[in-house]
Formats: C-alpha cells, sequence, structure tokens
C-alpha cells in the first residue's frame, strides 16, 4: 500500500470541499463524494459514495479511490475512528477553518491523476464526520488557475467596475 500525505487546503482549494453545480462538477473532473461518519459511539464506519453523471469513473479511478479509502481507515489514519480524527485534526491546526457548516478541517490529498479533497468535522456530533471529493487533477488545477482571475464587472460599455475574487460575496 502507497502512503499518502494529507496537506492543509489553501483558501482556494476549500472551495471544493462541498458539493459542486454540475457546471462546476463537469469544469473541474468532479467524479463524486464520500460522506462518512462513525456512529454514535465513534467506533463505527459508515460511508456512502454519491456519483457525479458528469464525469465517467473508469475502473483506473474506481483502483486509485478504493485504495484511498482503505489507507485512510486503517488504524493510526484519519478515517480509523472518530477520536482518531479528533486527534488528527488537532495536530494539524493549519487546516482549520471557518466553512460553510462551521468550523472544519481541510486536506488534499493527490495520486497521479487523481486529487481528493477532504473535509473533516469531527467536533459536529451528530452530523457527518467526514467528506471526500474526488477530482481529475489535471481538470481541478485548470480551473482553479482560471478561477484565480476572478470575476470582472464591467459597464454596458465595457468599462471595467470592479473585480471579485472566486468565492468572495456581494450583496446587491
Amino acid at each position: 500500500m502507497r502512503e499518502y500525505t494529507l496537506k492543509p487546503l489553501t483558501k482556494a482549494e476549500r472551495l471544493y470541499a462541498y458539493k459542486q453545480s454540475q457546471q462546476l462538477a463537469g469544469q473541474t473532473g468532479f467524479y463524486g463524494y464520500y460522506h462518512g461518519d462513525f456512529g454514535k459511539h465513534g467506533d463505527d464506519y459508515n460511508a456512502v459514495w454519491f456519483n457525479n453523471n458528469a464525469h465517467d469513473m473508469t475502473d483506473a479511478f474506481r483502483s486509485d479511490l478504493a485504495e484511498i479509502m482503505e489507507a485512510l481507515g486503517e488504524e493510526g489514519h484519519p478515517f480509523y475512528n472518530r477520536s482518531t480524527m479528533e486527534e488528527f485534526c488537532r495536530t494539524n491546526p493549519d487546516a482549520h477553518f471557518k466553512g460553510a457548516f462551521g468550523y472544519e478541517y481541510g486536506f488534499r490529498l493527490k495520486t497521479k491523476h487523481y486529487s481528493y479533497v477532504v473535509r473533516m468535522e469531527p467536533f459536529h456530533l451528530g452530523e457527518y464526520d467526514f467528506y471526500v471529493f474526488a477530482y481529475e487533477t489535471r481538470w481541478l488545477e485548470n480551473h482553479m488557475k482560471k478561477a484565480s482571475k476572478g470575476i470582472n464587472f464591467i459597464s454596458s460599455s465595457y468599462k471595467p467596475l470592479f473585480n471579485l475574487e472566486d468565492g468572495d460575496s456581494i450583496i446587491i
């Protein structure tokens, strides 16, 4: 079994730690995602895969995903149980961020062709403990590069008005 490194998400990568629209799913090579929990007492392992129809799953991807999920679930790794995940999160404070559902921890794991954006919520009892969003690395990185330029707002005469960073919001 290969060794994997979970690296804290950058601010830009955090945007991909949630379910995507069909348009973004197609542009990022989004395969789908797992969500899982450790049950009431923290020692069960329940994970469900949600396939995204915008990107075909190949045998190579299925094999890669299965290996990743198996490795993350081994003893001493974050998906072994809730207390192991809590300890992993505590020892990675750089991964802590204010997300859509409160304070969360985010990581990215890359293999040769695929990227897994992992969001952990071990301190939100009664909710899912983790999410794993799977992407084609080449497509995801290309999309993030384009998104880093932001969104330009222009007047009806095409005069630049202002720029909005990807992931920011405005109130109209």
